[in-house]
């Protein structure tokens, strides 16, 4: 039951907002702005940003994502490279 309860604890704590880059309120400066507080405060491993990331991008984000090769990358770069891409959408 401990094992269950903590693993419960940990995925909340790796939830980030959800961004899709077609939606009609999607705001790209705003949700980066909401990951960058949440990286600083977990210090996540790359494997966890990306794969919390992974789950928060929908659509055509998300496909950037997994092209990007992020797991070599830090949080700063994703950003931006994101900030490039869809700045437009």
């Amino acid at each position: 039951m401990q094992n269950s309860t903590a693993s419960t604890s940990f995925a909340s704590q790796i939830q980030l907002p959800s961004f899709h880059p077609k939606s009609k309120i999607a705001n790209l400066e705003g949700w980066g702005s909401l990951v960058d507080e949440f990286v600083k405060m977990q210090k996540l491993s790359r494997i966890m940003l990306v794969t919390s990331l992974s789950s928060a991008l929908k659509g055509e984000a998300e496909d950037s994502l997994i092209r990007s090769k992020s797991l070599n990358k830090i949080w700063e770069d994703i950003r931006t490279e994101f900030i490039d891409v869809f700045k437009t959408c």
